[in-house]
């Protein structure tokens, strides 16, 4: 019996142990994720993909029959500036993650790509899709004609010099692709919104600017005007609205889209509270 209880105490401190390095070891590796994730831009990412999609065009150019998948990824080919071989691989583990993995190394990678470019709480609601930022507008506008004026340069050549003279572009000439993202955003948002309003009706909805101002204002009103009814309140509401500065009306604005994004990052959790039930 004593020997008994002897191994049994053993298993007990090994197993302690091995779950304790598990422990550590799984912090150690989101220490060093969380580290790497805020050194990567849009720009590196897309250098990334491209250097992956190379990594296929040149390995199915030797192995014309071979299919690739991810564990043929040769890290050391992909590594890039300050980024490791190690630092590549578990970022591309980051986002393939979000893709069905039984799949050859082409289709996660335009899988991934995809995914990146779509919000956290997106996987239910596919149709919409997360606008790209002004560089990558910026990309996919002078891509093709740079192509046709350089055909002999690689994937990864013509991002990296887009990108270079992305760099060089005065703020003035970058204006209209952080515009134009600016409009897909607020679009993107008002879908999103919308769709999440009508999923959880149960959720507070967000305030639109002149609910928001309706608010405020009627207390001025009322304070001038305390025995005005109802119907005459409206009315003065609307009118001062629609012939207010258009400064204003901003400001309102800008109050109704940090009320919209509270109410989307709210529904997000929401959405993922139901989904662990």
């Amino acid at each position: 019996m004593a020997s008994e209880a002897v191994v049994s105490s053993a298993k007990k401190e090994s197993r302690k142990r091995k779950l304790s390095e598990l422990s550590n070891s799984t912090d150690n590796n989101r220490t060093l994720e969380e580290g790497n994730i805020t050194s990567w831009t849009e720009e590196s990412i897309q250098i990334l993909f491209d250097r992956i999609n190379d990594f296929i065009t040149k390995s199915g150019e030797k192995r014309p029959k071979k299919v690739i998948f991810p564990h043929n990824i040769d890290w050391d080919i992909i590594k890039f500036d300050k980024f490791t071989a190690e630092i590549c691989k578990q970022k591309w583990s980051l986002l393939a993650s979000r893709v069905r993995r039984q799949r050859t190394l082409k289709e996660i990678l335009d899988d991934a790509q995809e995914k990146h470019r779509q919000s956290p709480g997106e996987t239910n609601i596919s149709q919409l899709k997360k606008p790209v930022t002004a560089f990558f507008l910026y990309l996919r506008a002078k891509r093709p004609s740079f192509i046709e004026k350089h055909p002999d340069l690689s994937t990864l050549e013509v991002t990296k010099r887009l990108s270079e003279k992305w760099k060089k572009l005065s703020e003035e000439r970058k204006k209209k692709y952080h515009l134009k993202y600016e409009k897909n955003k607020a679009e993107y948002n008002q879908k999103l919104t919308s769709y999440y309003i009508k999923t959880f009706p149960e959720l507070d909805q967000p305030k639109t600017a002149f609910e928001l101002w309706k608010v405020e204002e009627s207390k001025k009103i009322l304070q001038e005007r305390g025995d005005l009814s109802d119907k005459k309140l409206r009315k003065k509401l609307k009118r001062r609205w629609e012939n207010q500065e258009e400064e204003v009306t901003e400001i309102w604005e800008k109050k109704a889209r940090i009320e919209a994004k509270r109410f989307i990052e709210k529904a997000v959790k929401h959405a993922k509270q139901i989904s662990l039930h």
